[in-house]
């Protein structure tokens, strides 16, 4: 089955592409400011396409200027731009921005806050779907939303591009009161409001992409424990449909601990100890590494081992730039390795799968991990199971084999522990000069 994660992993994790970007990794417009705080306030209901909500932003100016902007998709409406109190003027463009002119300049290094309340119906066609309503295999609804690599503004206004983490931000989801929502970082409360409608409270305070923001909202089994290593016990959060609550579910569940261990051992600590581990599932093929909880399709033993793996590679160091993918994919696809070396598989069937895995890299004769420019379009050449994937691995595997393992582990955990690097961004040079 692990061919199979991977076919329906690729398939999840290029989904929402979109059609009008400036710039795939850095907007120029949002140049000036650092989004350091966002508070999300949503009205939504899993039977309905519709998104309603206010998203409240708190941003150090870097530069002295009259503007800001935001992105959202057009096909979104902008009620009202708040400040202060006062209702700014704004512009939504057809670049899928929202340039919001302040009523004097603000000057560099000052910080300063402002709400956007917006609503409307998020597009769900084809592969630029970010956030989607529809109904599990037992019909049941399920609203859940997946945004890599650029479909964030497909649901909510922000900065997509990648070089600003939100250093923090609450979640607040009403919704009516018999579904469970599940998103990043701990869990605060859940409210009853008395008019049929649920409150539920996630924080997070680890720096967060835009991208790896996601709610998942349905009638979930809640299957929660505690995950205890060597370093220490942190919450283990699942939101399962009910028709998956089976033994074999909790079973690959339950082998998530070992998973979490092998990759303590390997990697160091789990970087997000002090919320959670978790998992939501949700429709999509495959898995979407969605910090602190990952969005499932199904609990198979090796998508769970990708996507933990990508806690480390991927959420905690997120690839600077969509061309340094790799550096997400190709390690969270090497942590898959390491389980099935350690865990997973005997020494002759992982041989065979190592063969397998230089049989699809070589099966054409050229390409690079590195994805270049005129490839950000094609989310397929992004998220190319053969490169990005697959051969991503095999360069981690040549640097194991020059350093020995010992040499080799001890190197990645300095990697992901490095203040230059952890939570926040890191390209394919960067992790070439640390190994030099």
């Amino acid at each position: 089955s692990n061919n199979i994660d991977r076919k329906g992993l690729i398939d999840s994790e290029k989904r929402s592409a979109s059609r009008s970007i400036l710039d795939f990794n850095v907007n120029p417009n949002t140049l000036n400011y650092d989004l350091q705080y966002v508070r999300l306030e949503f009205d939504l209901d899993p039977t309905q396409q519709f998104v309603s909500g206010t998203m409240t932003s708190h941003f150090k100016m870097l530069a002295n200027s009259a503007n800001i902007y935001f992105e959202l998709a057009k096909n979104l409406t902008v009620s009202t731009v708040k400040y202060h109190g006062q209702n700014l003027t704004f512009e939504h463009l057809t670049s899928d921005e929202i340039k919001i002119n302040f009523p004097a300049a603000l000057t560099a290094q000052t910080t300063d806050s402002l709400s956007i309340t917006y609503s409307g119906v998020p597009d769900s066609t084809g592969a630029f779907a970010s956030f989607e309503a529809d109904t599990t295999d037992d019909g049941d609804p399920v609203l859940a939303t997946l945004s890599e690599p650029y479909g964030a503004k497909g649901w909510w206004p922000t900065k997509q591009s990648m070089n600003d983490k939100i250093e923090k931000m609450d979640i607040k989801v009403t919704t009516p009161a018999e579904y469970t929502v599940g998103s990043n970082g701990k869990l605060m409360s859940e409210t009853i409001l008395g008019n049929g409608k649920k409150l539920t409270y996630w924080q997070t305070n680890y720096p967060i992409p835009a991208y790896l923001f996601a709610l998942g909202i349905s009638n979930y089994t809640k299957i929660n424990s505690t995950i205890t290593t060597t370093g220490s016990s942190f919450p283990f959060l699942n939101y399962v449909y009910p028709g998956f609550d089976t033994p074999s579910t909790r079973a690959s569940l339950a082998w998530t601990a070992t998973s979490m261990q092998t990759f303590e051992d390997h990697f160091g600590l789990y970087p997000y100890r002090n919320e959670k581990y978790g998992h939501m599932q949700f429709n999509w093929g495959g898995g979407m590494e969605h910090a602190t909880m990952t969005s499932m399709v199904n609990f198979g033993q090796g998508l769970i081992a990708h996507e933990l793996a990508h806690q480390w590679f991927g959420d905690k160091l997120t690839c600077g730039a969509w061309n340094d993918i790799w550096l997400n994919e190709g390690f969270a696809t090497f942590g898959e390795h390491v389980t099935y070396e350690k865990l997973l598989m005997s020494p002759s069937q992982f041989q065979n799968y190592l063969a397998g895995q230089i049989s699809d890299i070589t099966s054409d004769p050229g390409g690079s991990v590195y994805v270049p420019d005129s490839g950000l379009s094609n989310i397929n050449r992004v998220f190319d199971g053969r490169l990005t994937y697959a051969k991503g691995a095999f360069v981690l595997r040549m640097i194991k084999w020059k350093l020995g393992d010992d040499q080799f582990y001890a190197m990645l955990k300095a990697y992901q522990n490095n203040p230059a690097f952890a939570y926040g961004y890191v390209k394919t040079p960067d992790f070439r000069n640390f190994l030099s």
